[in-house]
């Protein structure tokens, strides 16, 4: 009976979205606003633009723009304020004030038009590439230039014609950042960049070069295929195309610093793999602390615990540290740093904070399934063995 009232309730949702979604238009005008039960759509269908409550975190939602047939989030209004749903409220009012309104704070405004004048109308539109674009209108309904677009603020996914570099004319700069967990859309530690000096793409861990996509030279680059380059006087910047303009593709810059390619299916960059005496696939050397002879260790994701490595009855040592601002890539460097760290786990369930064990310890695979703990623990891949044993 239970599983009857649950396809009753998945019936009714489909059939709430499905009339939102015929019945929906691609543009905002003043006075209007889009909420928790409503939706913008591309001209041509392909985009999406409505509150989505993460799966991860059910009591919160974002304003959102989706490619339809892709499950990520090609953009997102509100990374750092997750409004409580279902009390989110897009609004376009007649000051040309665009702004998401909610019941638990202020309000997040997308722009403001106080420092500027618009001697026409405004409007506020889902383009058919993904691109929401508020314009100001002439009476006719002729575009006299744009006034705000989403383009300009990127998150963590790159779609074709969206640019990263610099525009030099007002100092603005295109770069990607990666999601803090995969439960936190606040931005993380990494960035893609465009380097306009030295033409290349670069991956950075907190301002640090972790992989470069190397030169461009003779219409490609070292370390990944060609795209489009644009260097002129007032910009300079990264973007790309693609040949099918039916093809689903979109960039991906994840937690741990992978550059995806959805496209083709494929890892651009692999930045987590990239631990600064290496310098293979782009990856860029740094300083390292030098006492720990790290060189050719790596951290490896597997089910298992921690046991000492004799028989004396000595206890496993294990710290905490409850920084909810700490991501993956945190918790390695801090390992990493520390001669005596092993490994570590999330401390909290939204994948913050960080559990380290250190000491004379030995780690135990569980390859039967036993245990439901994931670590990462360091292990020497350079010459073949492992740091740890199967029980």
């Amino acid at each position: 009976m239970a599983g009857g009232v649950d396809l009753i309730c998945l019936v009714f949702m489909w059939s709430l979205w499905s009339a939102a979604y015929n019945g929906a238009t691609n543009t905002l005008k003043p006075g209007e606003s889009l909420n928790s039960s409503s939706l913008l759509v591309s001209a041509n269908g392909k985009f999406t633009m409505n509150f989505r409550v993460y799966e991860l975190d059910p009591n919160h939602s974002y304003l959102v723009i989706k490619w339809n047939a892709s499950h990520n989030y090609a953009w997102v209004a509100n990374r750092e304020t997750p409004i409580l749903y279902p009390f989110g409220v897009l609004t376009l009012d007649r000051n040309y004030t665009l702004k998401i309104t909610h019941r638990d704070g202020d309000a997040v405004v997308l722009y403001s038009a106080d420092s500027e004048t618009i001697s026409g109308d405004a409007v506020a539109t889902l383009m058919d590439d993904g691109n929401f674009v508020l314009q100001e209108v002439s009476d006719d309904g002729s575009v006299k230039r744009d006034l705000w677009q989403s383009f300009d603020y990127p998150g963590d996914v790159l779609l074709p014609g969206m640019k990263l570099g610099v525009n030099r004319s007002n100092g603005h700069n295109w770069s990607l950042s990666c999601w803090l967990t995969e439960k936190s859309a606040v931005p993380g530690p990494f960035t893609l960049d465009w380097d306009p000096d030295g033409h290349e793409l670069k991956i950075k861990r907190h301002g640090v070069v972790y992989w470069s996509s190397g030169v461009f030279r003779d219409g490609s680059f070292e370390n990944i295929k060609q795209k489009s380059i644009v260097s002129k006087k007032n910009e300079d910047y990264f973007s790309y195309t693609t040949l099918d303009e039916n093809a689903v593709s979109e960039w991906l810059l994840t937690t741990i610093g992978r550059l995806k390619d959805f496209d083709e299916s494929i890892d651009i960059a692999k930045a987590d793999s990239c631990y600064g005496y290496n310098t293979d696939g782009g990856c860029h050397i740094w300083d390292q602390p030098t006492k720990c002879g790290r060189s050719g260790d790596v951290f490896e994701q597997v089910n298992g615990y921690f046991n000492p490595t004799d028989a004396s009855g000595s206890t496993v040592s294990s710290r905490s540290d409850s920084n909810t601002s700490l991501s993956i890539s945190d918790c390695k460097d801090a390992c990493w740093a520390d001669c005596n760290c092993r490994g570590f786990i999330f401390l909290f369930p939204n994948q913050t904070g960080c559990h380290y064990w250190t000491g004379n310890l030995k780690f135990i695979a569980d390859s039967a399934g036993y245990s439901s703990t994931v670590v990462y623990f360091l292990t020497t891949k350079s010459d073949g063995s492992c740091k740890y044993s199967h029980p």
